[in-house]
């Protein structure tokens, strides 16, 4: 991409990114795409860009706030995100019913990713579905043949980063 194509694109990452309602009910930091942390942002945009990700999955849509950010950066990828949680469901598929590359499932994560990832060339998978009673990273992976994945939540062994928990097992390698 040339200097000046690279710049505008990156000046329309940022102006999203900013002005993204953040619906963060219930949510510790408040809400936001990617939890409201810009780096994250940038450094998936890297891995869209770079890999010439043709589409994303984003698992446990929340209130879509990320997906509203990743629907208006990149109009031209397909975007398949899923809740299993009703009223977040419900309030999330109003919400992105504006965008045409957006859909909104309701179900659940690995059956999600079982069902779409085979039509889907090179997708950016973005695996957010865990809380509540099912954590379901490991039926996720299981699913995934082709793409790139990012765990959100994930131990990176660094203090000054937050990771999740379920039943006493982080969010890690192991």
């Amino acid at each position: 991409m040339p200097e000046d194509e690279n710049n505008k694109f990156l000046l329309n990452l940022l102006y999203n990114f900013y002005t993204t309602e953040r619906n963060g009910n219930y949510m510790r930091d408040g809400g936001g795409a990617f939890g409201f942390d810009i780096h994250h942002a940038l450094e998936i945009d890297y891995l869209i860009r770079n890999y010439r990700c043709d589409s994303i999955i984003e698992t446990g849509t929340h209130f879509g706030d990320t997906t509203c950010f990743l629907a208006k950066t990149y109009p031209h990828l397909k975007i398949i995100t899923c809740e299993t949680y009703k009223k977040f469901y419900d309030k999330s598929k109003i919400r992105l019913s504006k965008y045409d590359n957006v859909e909104v499932v309701y179900n659940s994560s690995e059956k999600v990713i079982e069902k779409y990832l085979p039509s889907l060339h090179f997708p950016l998978i973005y695996l957010d579905a865990h809380w509540e009673n099912y954590w379901p990273l490991q039926d996720e992976i299981k699913h995934i043949t082709h793409g790139i994945v990012c765990v959100g939540d994930f131990n990176i062994k660094d203090k000054r980063f937050g990771f999740d928990r379920y039943n006493g097992i982080a969010c890690d390698l192991s």
